[in-house]
C-alpha cells in the first residue's frame, strides 16, 4: 500500500525521529543531566537547575535541537519535484501517469531519508557499543583523535579526518561485524551459472549475505574478535575489490553514498571520543543481542554514561 505524500512523509519522518540514535547518555556530574541522540535531534533535560546559569546556558546551545526538518526534507522534495521522471517510464495513459508520480516521488524521497539516515545511526551505535567493550580500543582512539585535535576548535572537522588512521579502521571492524544490512540487494542471473558447485539458473535471484561474509573464518582471521588494527596498513577499503568487506555492496549497483556515509560516520564518532569520556552505567550489563530485520539494530537500546573531557562546561 502506498500512502499519499504528505501522510507518507509525516509517518516516515515521526518514525524516524523516534528512533534516531537512541544511543543516550547521561553525564557523570551529580549537578546535572544530559541526554543526547547522536546523529539526529540533540536534547538537553530541565534538570540542569542546579549547576550555574552559564553552564545551564551553553549546555543549551551546545546540545540544542538540530531541526533537520525545514532545511533537508525541503532541499530533497525541491530536488525531486523538479526532476522529471525517466524516459523508459510507461507514458501510454497520461492520467494513470499523473496519478501514479506524486506516488512515485514520495518513494524516492523516502529512500532517500531511510537510507541516509537508519543505517547512518546504526553503525554509530554498534561502534560506541565495540568500543565500550573493549576499553584498549576507545582509549587507542581517543588519543589519536585529541593528539590531532590538540590545540583546535572543540570540533573535529573533515580537514582530520585523512590523518585519522585509527578512526577509519575502528568504522571498517564495526561495518565488517555489524553491517547495517545484513542481506545486500538482490540480483537477477543473467545466464546460467556453476558457482561453488551450486547450479545457479538464468533468471535466479541471488542474494549475498554480508553479515556472514564480514565473519567468514577462512576469510578473516579470530573473525569474531573486534580487532581494529586488522585494517592499519590494509588496502582493504568498500570499493567492492576485496569481497570479504562489501557492506555497501559492489560493482556498478553499489551504494552511491559511500564517501557521504564514511563522512559522516567518522565526524561523529570522532567528536563524540574527543570531547567525552564513557562507560556503561554500573547497573547495565552490554546485551550485544540484535534485532531482526531489514536494518540490524541493537536489541536493547545502548545506554551509556558520557563524562565532558578538557570542556568550558566543567570548569565553569
Amino acid at each position: 500500500m502506498i500512502l499519499p505524500r504528505t501522510s507518507a512523509f509525516a509517518d516516515k519522518e515521526a518514525h524516524l525521529r523516534s528512533r534516531i540514535c537512541k544511543l543516550k547518555f547521561a553525564s557523570a556530574n551529580s549537578d546535572y543531566k544530559v541526554r543526547v541522540r547522536i546523529c539526529g535531534q540533540y536534547s538537553c533535560n530541565s534538570d540542569i537547575a542546579e549547576a550555574p546559569k552559564r553552564a545551564q546556558k551553553r549546555a543549551s546551545l551546545r546540545l540544542r535541537s538540530l531541526d533537520c526538518k525545514s532545511s533537508l526534507r525541503t532541499c530533497v522534495l525541491s530536488s525531486v519535484e523538479a526532476s522529471e521522471l525517466p524516459d523508459h517510464y510507461d507514458r501510454r495513459n497520461d492520467q494513470d501517469h499523473a496519478e501514479a508520480e506524486p506516488y512515485l516521488r514520495s518513494m524516492i524521497s523516502q529512500d532517500i531519508f531511510a537510507g541516509g539516515t537508519d543505517t547512518t545511526y546504526t553503525v554509530l551505535e554498534w561502534a560506541m557499543t565495540e568500543l565500550l567493550r573493549h576499553s584498549n580500543a576507545m582509549k587507542k582512539l581517543q588519543n589519536e583523535v585529541r593528539e590531532i585535535g590538540k590545540g583546535k576548535k572543540e570540533i573535529v572537522c573533515g580537514d582530520d579526518l585523512d590523518k585519522m588512521h585509527y578512526l577509519k579502521a575502528v568504522i571498517k571492524e564495526t561495518l565488517r561485524l555489524h553491517p547495517p544490512i545484513r542481506l545486500l540487494i538482490p540480483r537477477q542471473a543473467r545466464e546460467d551459472a556453476k558457482v561453488m558447485g551450486y547450479e545457479i539458473a538464468a533468471g535466479s535471484m541471488v542474494i549475498t549475505n554480508g553479515w556472514a561474509i564480514g565473519r567468514d573464518p577462512t576469510i578473516w582471521d579470530n573473525a569474531e574478535e573486534f580487532k581494529p588494527e586488522r585494517f592499519l596498513n590494509s588496502s582493504i577499503d568498500f570499493k567492492g575489490h576485496a569481497f570479504g568487506l562489501i557492506p555497501f555492496g559492489a560493482g556498478r549497483r553499489g551504494c552511491p553514498g559511500i564517501s557521504f556515509a564514511m563522512a559522516t560516520n567518522e565526524l561523529v564518532l570522532a567528536n563524540v571520543v574527543k570531547n567525552f569520556n564513557w562507560e556503561l552505567p554500573k547497573w547495565q550489563d552490554l546485551d550485544m543481542t540484535e534485532c531482526t530485520g531489514l536494518t540490524i539494530h541493537r536489541k536493547i537500546p545502548l545506554l551509556a554514561v558520557a563524562t565532558p573531557c578538557n570542556s568550558k562546561l566543567n570548569k565553569e
